[in-house]
């Protein structure tokens, strides 16, 4: 299936992936086409998925419990992986 992410999405798929889950990184590095455009399966899309939801769990929210930057970006990541 293909993902098109937008900037800063795949910016902070890098950072923080390429850290933190180096085979999901190496996974979605196998599934580039293009410009910030990844034909990756399902199976790997739920996982990293899944991923971000506990990522957001984590890192996601201020002291408030309102979405930070990193939460924000979460989440736009969770939509568009979910199908």
């Amino acid at each position: 299936m293909k993902i098109i992410f937008k900037q800063d999405q795949y910016q902070y798929l890098q950072t923080v992936l390429s850290k933190d889950r180096v085979d999901y990184w190496e996974i979605l590095q196998k599934g580039y086409i293009e410009q910030l455009i990844f034909d990756l399966d399902e199976d790997f899309i739920e996982e990293l998925r899944e991923w971000c939801i506990e990522m957001q769990i984590k890192v996601g929210f201020d002291i408030e419990y309102e979405l930070n930057d990193s939460g924000k970006i979460l989440e736009n990541l969770i939509d568009l992986l979910y199908r």
